[in-house]
């Protein structure tokens, strides 16, 4: 089964780009559809980064707006989200700009009992089980686990 590649690209406070690539079932067409906009909505859950174009269509000038009330966090920051198939294949997703609200106090891990990832219906582990597939179609079963990955800063020589 093939599927659709839908990108969203966020951009940081530093003007800094950054792109998530998400895979939905080909019949997705409509940048604007139900599908689209879960996924937009639940990625803005979690980022501090301003959601700005995706894919779908070749370009766009709609701007989706902030999801936190702060500056926009680094791109180079993301959270990693990792999903299994049914087949036990391992999906990652990298979300820029994470909210440090997502976070356990480690700072590190996601908690996935925040109401932005919890079992919900509208939160992101579910808008993600519903409606991403992996690049070959299949459809996600589960969610293993979330951290933060940083940028490597150089030393100094």
């Amino acid at each position: 089964m093939a599927s659709t590649a839908f990108q969203i690209h966020t951009i940081d406070e530093n003007n800094k780009h950054a792109n998530t690539d998400y895979y939905v079932a080909t019949s997705e067409v409509d940048p604007g559809g139900t599908i689209e906009l879960a996924l937009r909505t639940a990625q803005a859950g979690i980022s501090d980064g301003l959601l700005a174009i995706n894919e779908l269509i070749p370009f766009s000038t709609t701007s989706f707006g902030s999801s936190g009330t702060g500056p926009y966090d680094s791109i180079t920051d993301k959270v990693v989200l990792e999903f299994s198939d049914a087949s036990g294949n391992l999906h990652h997703y990298e979300v820029p700009a994470p909210l440090d609200t997502i976070f356990l106090s480690d700072g590190k891990t996601v908690d996935r009992t925040n109401s932005l990832f919890a079992a919900s219906g509208t939160g992101l582990i579910d808008t993600f089980l519903a409606n991403v597939k992996g690049t070959n179609g299949e459809a996600l079963t589960a969610f293993i686990r979330g951290y933060r990955d940083r940028a490597r800063k150089r030393k100094n020589p």
